[in-house]
């Protein structure tokens, strides 16, 4: 809704919220604060302690999780984190209950939260999970991304230098040569790094 600000330092472990006139509302414990989609929940944590903390808007704790980097499914219904070893996952609902665990890291979902895609560096591989958490395909590449409408995935080897781009089904659709793609905000373009 725009009417309050979040900033962190991520050497006091602490996050701020302020109203957007600049008044300081309440402090969080942890880093990297975000809210879910209906602003009613915000989501904090600290690499170290691998630890994940959910704050009803007030600023009140109402639960820890298990990992890092939380991030909302865009209902509100499903919370994700991963291992700091980047090897498993976590799907959570938004009362904190663990609903399932994922190989691969990095958990993102698809706009329509049908879909949880993750990856693993170390073997460079992603894997496209259904929201049950029951697995539909493996691709090829690891930092994974879906598309804005959730129509296409697209993943990088850096060991390789190539890219890749599917369908929502796991059908490739091409290979492009460089690392670190991004689609264009409309979803039509891709723009890669090539070294």
């Amino acid at each position: 809704d725009g009417q309050r600000i979040v900033t962190y330092s991520s050497s006091e472990e602490r996050s701020w919220v302020y109203a957007s006139d600049g008044q300081e509302l309440f402090q969080l414990k942890g880093t990297s604060p975000s809210f879910s989609t209906n602003g009613q929940r915000i989501v904090t944590w600290i690499f170290v302690e691998e630890r994940s903390w959910v704050y009803a808007s007030d600023g009140q704790e109402l639960f820890q999780l298990k990992g890092i980097s939380p991030s909302f499914s865009s209902d509100g219904q499903r919370i994700v984190t991963h291992s700091s070893d980047s090897e498993h996952s976590w799907v959570y609902t938004s009362d904190g209950q663990e609903l399932f665990q994922l190989k691969g890291s990095f958990p993102r979902f698809s706009a329509n939260g049908q879909l949880i895609l993750t990856s693993s560096d170390s073997s460079e591989h992603s894997w496209v999970y259904d929201d049950n958490g029951q697995e539909l395909f493996q691709l090829k590449g690891s930092y994974s991304s879906f598309r804005f409408d959730g129509q296409s995935i697209i993943t990088y080897s850096s060991s390789s230098d190539r890219s890749w781009l599917y369908d929502d089904n796991g059908q490739e659709l091409l290979q492009l040569k460089g690392n670190y793609p991004s689609f264009s905000s409309d979803g039509y373009r891709i723009l890669y790094l090539f070294r």
